[in-house]
Order: C-alpha cells, then structure tokens, then sequence
C-alpha cells in the first residue's frame, strides 16, 4: 500500500520499517512490510493478548492523499489444529462489538497525507499617470490531502515593490496596500479569515495575509481539495523599469503536530503535490 521497502532512506513511493517492539510474542527483525512482523513460534493462552508497534517512514508517491492498511492475525489451535484468522479493526480494541467472533469488525485503519498547495496570478497592470501603477494579486489555496488543516496561514513579502508607504500616494520605491486581503469561494470546507485591516503590509512582521484561526478540512471522498480564493491590490511607484518578481508562500499545522508549506505556483492552479 505505502510502496517498495528500502532499507535506507525511502524515496517517492518506498517506506522502511523502524523501531519494531512486541509485548506477549517475539518480534520478527526481519519484517519489512511484506512479511510476519512475529516470530513463528509465538503462541497465546486462552484470553491471552499481546501487542505490536512499529514504526513506518514513506514518501507517498504525488498522486496520493490517503492510504489505508489492514493486517491479518492467524493462529492454530493447541488441541484442534483448527486455523483461525482474522482482519485488522481500525482503533486500539480488536473486538469492540464483543461478540467474540473473528471477521466481526473488519474496519481498515486510514492514514492521511497533508498536501497543501497555492496558486497566485497578478492582473494587469493599471498606470495611474503620476509615476504609479495599481495591480491586484490573486490566489487559490487549496487542501488536497487527507487530514484537516489548521493555523493555515498565507506569507507575502513585497519587498520587490519597495517599501510600505505611509499615505495612499506613494514615493518612488514605495507602495501601499489599497485594498483587501479578501476571502472569497470558499469550498468543501475551507474557513479561511483574512488578516485584521491594516495587519497585512508586505514586510516586516506584516506578511500573513490570513488570521490564524483560518483551517481547511481534508479533501472529499471523491477527492475534491478544500479550497478558497484570496486577492489583495496593491500601488507602488517603481524606480526603474523592469520586472518585479514575486512570489507566496502558504503553511498549516496538522492535528499530529506537524506542518506543510508549499510556495506558490504562477497560474491559478495549485500544486499539492510539490
């Protein structure tokens, strides 16, 4: 399900097998995803139970946002010789209906992969006849993995456009925020929340465009990202003629503690996977 085994560092598409431990059995050193991760000659007392913990590192390949894994539990029968199995349940009992019946609950446990990913367009450019040009940014953040997001949080540093002015008609080399950051089409989920007005100033401590109570849930079923879009404008007046570049960087936190980032793609399609 993960991929190929390495036994090193794993790439797109591999996993390795770390810090294998077994309580009420011997563990198997040799596993590696495709065998018994116990040793043949474990056995249980009737009501007996044992535990086993390993843990895995992969790299998911592109395309994936959610895995899901089961394992097989087989034993024989000290007097009858009689072989039962039974299929993994999601969760930390193994019978939580309590019927004592293998196969009862067969529910495969899911790990989902975070992937985040922003797209941002610049509109034309409007010259405003007096050294100064107005244009409007915009972007498309989208959660296509498998785990909800939060303190989802959009970083834009203008310092190709100069420095923050302090009144609505810039100098040459500076700029202003005229209007936004603002939300909008938000879907499957999204609560994005722009930045209180006047927080957003494209430097300093002033580059999150969103507030952090902003989250994305995890995609759909039918794997549609969570998504929403967020556009701001500004006017500067440039020094020279030429280009100004400029790029956005998106970041989350995820419920395990984690996060992701992604910097932004030119288009209006975000890229997750990268």
């Amino acid at each position: 399900t993960f991929g190929i085994f390495a036994a090193g560092s794993p790439a797109a598409g591999q996993y390795t097998v770390q810090a294998l431990a077994a309580t009420g059995l011997a563990a198997n050193g040799t596993f590696n995803g495709s065998s018994d991760p116990l040793a043949a000659t474990g056995s249980l007392a009737v009501g007996a139970s044992a535990t086993v913990t390993f843990t895995l590192e992969f790299v998911p390949a592109a395309s994936v946002s959610t895995f899901t894994n089961q394992a097989t539990a087989t034993g024989t029968g000290a007097t009858t010789g009689n072989v039962t199995t039974d299929l993994s349940t999601s969760g930390s009992d193994p019978d939580p209906t309590g019927h004592n019946n293998p196969n009862g609950s067969n529910v495969p446990t899911t790990v989902g992969v975070p992937r985040i990913g922003l797209a941002k367009t610049a509109g034309p450019l409007v010259n405003n006849g007096n050294g100064t040009f107005d244009v409007t940014f915009s972007m498309v953040i989208a959660n296509a993995g498998g785990v909800a997001l939060s303190q989802v949080q959009v970083t834009d540093t203008l310092g190709a456009f100069g420095t923050p002015s302090a009144s609505a008609q810039p100098n040459p080399g500076e700029y202003v925020i005229t209007a936004g950051p603002t939300i909008s089409n938000q879907v499957n989920g999204a609560a994005l929340i722009a930045a209180s007005a006047g927080a957003f100033t494209g430097a300093g401590n002033g580059t999150g465009l969103l507030s952090a109570a902003s989250s994305l849930a995890a995609a759909s079923g039918t794997g549609a990202a969570s998504q929403a879009s967020l556009s701001f404008t500004i006017r500067f007046f440039p020094r020279y003629a030429g280009q100004c570049l400029n790029s956005a960087v998106v970041s989350a936190s995820t419920a395990g503690g984690g996060t992701v980032q992604a910097q932004s793609a030119n288009g209006t399609v975000p890229d997750p996977t990268k």
